[in-house]
């Protein structure tokens, strides 16, 4: 086929996009990143550019899934209204030219391609210990220091500028001791300029897209604007509790968000706090905690109660004498230990994979084998009665037997090669 003619470029997006919608019509994008990672059950989020999907998988069943607009191209919005409104601090920028622009023209400023590759090569996403010292540090602010009060009140500024004005969003800022400026060279501005910030405000982007709630309307977001750590919290809320118990111990965070430094660590930081502080009840409230611990009281004062009991007895019984333990029960324990592995269940940790593209590879290197196999040169040398059959018996007995009683049922039970019992 004569392709000189043709756009290189353009055949190999449209080939790509055949290849993606076979694959994700045969074998789900989440469930091949979970062969991926060599397990059988996850939760997977996907951080695409659209769209964050987060799935729940269980014994390679997708069991539920549920999504979020909250993806890579929200991101790369807030980090282009950063890097306009540092734009606008530069004493070399023009500022009579931005001004006489509309905001949905000086949005344009900064082209899309380079806020996605300022995105790609210094954004970055903060612990959750470095929020929860920031907030420390908001509330006692005698404790900062004059250097990191004056690079907070630039954080502060910033966030009122992508956040819509709220001052609640200035929790977001993280106070870094050594705040060090960074240089960002802007060659998409006419004229262009290098500009300055500080390396704290880069992680601003991904609190704002991902992890914070809608500006103005925290903890109301829609269910489409839900942040991707409270979405996989509702993903295991909703699942049944043995899959929870599996999933919540196998997360995998992928897509093209996945690769900021901090994102995988974060996510599962802030699922362990939504844990911790919610527990697995979907009905919140002041009445609900304060029935928890009414409950917890009861709890102690019962256990305390029954230790008292169980002292009082023991003081009065007699001490009896060890009962002696039988080998061969211990033997078959010890064997039931190696044979059984045990699995980490209930404890949110995350897992790494090697892709969808890796996991749908090895999926399709899997062979499956038949109940009756023939192999070309065991029937050279042995004719028909050189077929073998699988270890699964069950299988060959259903297929040989036409239910419980049937005459060809003694046909399988002694049978050792060939195909009479077959044709």
């Amino acid at each position: 086929m004569d392709l000189r003619g043709f756009d290189l470029g353009l055949v190999e997006d449209k080939l790509e996009r055949a290849v993606r919608e076979a694959s994700s019509n045969l074998l789900p994008i989440p469930l091949t990143t979970t062969v991926a990672a060599g397990t059988r059950s996850a939760l997977v989020v996907d951080i695409g550019w659209k769209e964050t999907h987060v799935t729940a998988i269980f014994e390679y069943r997708e069991v539920y899934s549920r999504r979020s607009n909250r993806a890579g191209k929200t991101l790369s919005r807030e980090m282009q209204k950063l890097l306009i409104d540092q734009l606008r601090r530069t004493s070399s920028w023009n500022e009579a030219q931005t001004e006489s622009k509309s905001e949905a023209n000086c949005l344009h400023v900064v082209s899309f391609e380079e806020c996605e590759e300022v995105l790609a090569r210094v954004a970055w996403c903060q612990s959750l210990d470095q929020i929860q010292t920031s907030r420390r540090r908001q509330t006692n602010p005698d404790q900062q220091s004059p250097s990191s009060i004056g690079s907070n009140g630039g954080s502060q500024e910033s966030l009122a500028m992508m956040g819509g004005g709220e001052t609640s969003a200035a929790s977001l800022s993280p106070r870094l001791e050594h705040d060090p400026e960074m240089k960002v060279p802007l060659t998409s501005t006419k004229p262009p300029v290098t500009i300055e910030l500080p390396f704290s405000h880069l992680a601003l982007p991904v609190e704002v897209a991902l992890f914070e709630g809608s500006p103005g309307n925290a903890g109301r977001a829609d269910d489409d604007e839900l942040p991707i750590s409270d979405l996989a919290y509702e993903v295991l809320l909703t699942i049944p509790e043995d899959v929870r118990a599996t999933c919540m111990s196998r997360i995998i965070v992928t897509g093209g968000g996945s690769q900021i430094p901090g994102m995988k660590q974060r996510l599962v930081q802030e699922v362990q706090r939504s844990v911790e502080s919610h527990g697995w009840d979907k009905v919140r409230g002041e009445a609900i905690v304060a029935r928890k611990l009414r409950m917890e009281m009861a709890h102690q004062n019962k256990s305390i109660n029954e230790e008292e009991a169980s002292n009082a007895r023991s003081d009065n019984s007699e001490p009896k004498s060890d009962q002696e333990t039988d080998p061969i029960t211990a033997r078959f324990l010890r064997d039931d230990l190696r044979k059984h592995k045990s699995t980490i269940k209930g404890v949110v940790r995350g897992i790494e994979s090697l892709g969808a593209w890796t996991g749908a590879s090895l999926a399709a290197a899997l062979r499956i084998r038949s109940a009756v196999e023939l192999e070309r040169d065991k029937f050279l040398s042995q004719g028909l009665l050189g077929v073998m059959r699988s270890g699964d018996g069950g299988v060959t007995s259903q297929r040989l037997s036409g239910g419980v009683g049937d005459s060809r049922s003694s046909i399988s039970d002694g049978w050792k090669g060939g195909l009479g019992a077959w044709v």
